[in-house]
């Protein structure tokens, strides 16, 4: 991903948005965890800085500012671009911070700040572009993973006596099992991306990445995760057995029903008929 600085000391800001289908015939961005296309938008760096709105539909993507080191950007500016990093109501993880040659990054979901020299500024931009959507993929699976505990808290209850009643469920059930799937896939994909960089980084760029997974303890997160799906996953597996086994005791109990009722009505059908021959006889004309 190639940008471009006309002015070697300049403030710059980039809003990076992630897309799941491409605007044209633009080659996608990443392919790991998923494939997804980036769409960059150059944006006026100290507006950006005041404008907290502008977090709110980064929500998808991420803000990235760049400033030069030292006395080439006013003290006011960077203040107010620490003001930018510092923590908002409803947002729990800290700001990452990296020391990268000469370079200081600050990193947060959502926005992300470098200090240094326009020379590094490519290296940083990719590299914060693909752990932010590494990052962003890794936290929507958590949500997805707090969402299923809910839901297998209430199909617990399922647990308690199987009825007949209780086999409408059997398609949400079919349904959390597939999510199940998905998620374990999905998981795999996205360990794969954080422990192994895209190749189209250089060296630097994916030295940074693995610094910034590693202070976001991807690798702890991950682990966390494994070991939910586990438990969801042997949940709704014991779950579609259980309704699988009731739903073959149903048939077989009806089955059963059904021939002990064809033989009670045959046997009726046998003991009728015996009646009226023996009837027969004793009527005169």
């Amino acid at each position: 991903m190639n940008i471009i600085i006309e002015e070697p000391q300049q403030v710059l800001a980039w809003r990076i948005e992630f897309a799941d289908q491409p605007a044209g015939a633009e080659a996608p961005f990443t392919r790991e965890p998923r494939t997804a296309w980036a769409r960059v938008q150059e944006m006026h760096a100290p507006a950006a800085l005041l404008d907290s709105t502008a977090l709110e539909s980064a929500v998808t993507g991420v803000i990235f500012v760049f400033l030069p080191s030292g006395a080439a950007t006013p003290y006011e500016v960077q203040k107010q671009a620490e003001s930018w990093m510092a923590r908002r109501p409803g947002e729990g993880e800290g700001t990452l911070e990296v020391q990268f040659r000469s370079e200081r990054l600050l990193w947060r979901r959502g926005r992300s700040i470098c200090f240094g020299s326009p020379q590094a500024a490519e290296e940083v931009f990719s590299a914060v572009a693909s752990f932010s959507f590494c990052e962003s993929e890794l936290a929507g699976l958590e949500l997805q993973i707090r969402d299923s505990w809910v839901m297998l808290d209430a199909d617990m209850e399922l647990m308690k006596r199987l009825s007949s009643r209780k086999l409408k469920h059997q398609r949400h059930i079919d349904a959390m099992a597939r999510r199940t799937i998905a998620m374990r896939v999905a998981h795999v994909r996205l360990q794969t991306a954080l422990e192994t960089p895209s190749s189209d980084l250089t060296g630097p760029a994916r030295r940074l990445f693995l610094e910034l997974a590693l202070q976001a303890a991807t690798d702890h997160r991950l682990e966390m995760l494994d070991d939910a799906i586990d438990a969801l996953d042997d949940f709704y597996l014991h779950m579609r057995e259980q309704f699988s086994e009731f739903r073959n005791f149903l048939r077989d109990y009806r089955v059963s029903v059904l021939i002990l009722v064809v033989l009670l009505v045959n046997d009726l059908l046998l003991l009728s008929v015996d009646k009226i021959i023996a009837w027969l006889p004793t009527v005169t004309p």
